[in-house]
């Protein structure tokens, strides 16, 4: 297997649907169970611009998004983006080898990232 993809949840928040930022970061922050006094600030603070979109935690665990889901917060959605996952096998396999024998790429690679604005197709610089 060179690469698999397996889907992670992402939260996301529209910002103009939440009528109050502060109360909204707290039911949310103790629903991920993992968040500080930093993060919930800063997710606050995302919370009160005045913004169509954006992201309250990327790459959610399936307990927490239940968790997220069971608060049924106005302006609170999820979505599943694919993760790319590359075969350990063949990466410890390439490791086991000689480093002059490996297989690496040595050239940039770029173009990779989804951009707003699409150039084109991926790239490696020679």
């Amino acid at each position: 297997m060179l690469a698999t993809s397996v889907d992670a949840d992402t939260i996301y928040a529209v910002p103009t649907e939440i009528d109050n930022p502060v109360d909204a970061a707290r039911k949310l922050c103790d629903a991920l169970a993992d968040c500080d006094g930093r993060d919930r600030a800063a997710l606050a603070e995302r919370l009160g611009q005045r913004k169509a979109f954006a992201y309250v935690r990327r790459q959610v665990a399936p307990d927490q998004a239940r968790r997220v889901a069971d608060l049924n917060l106005d302006g609170i959605g999820f979505t599943n983006i694919a993760m790319g996952v590359f075969g350990f096998a063949e990466i410890i396999r390439n490791l086991e080898l000689p480093a002059e024998s490996r297989d690496i790429v040595k050239a940039k690679i770029s173009g990779l990232m989804p951009t707003r604005r699409r150039t084109g197709p991926c790239a490696i610089s020679r």
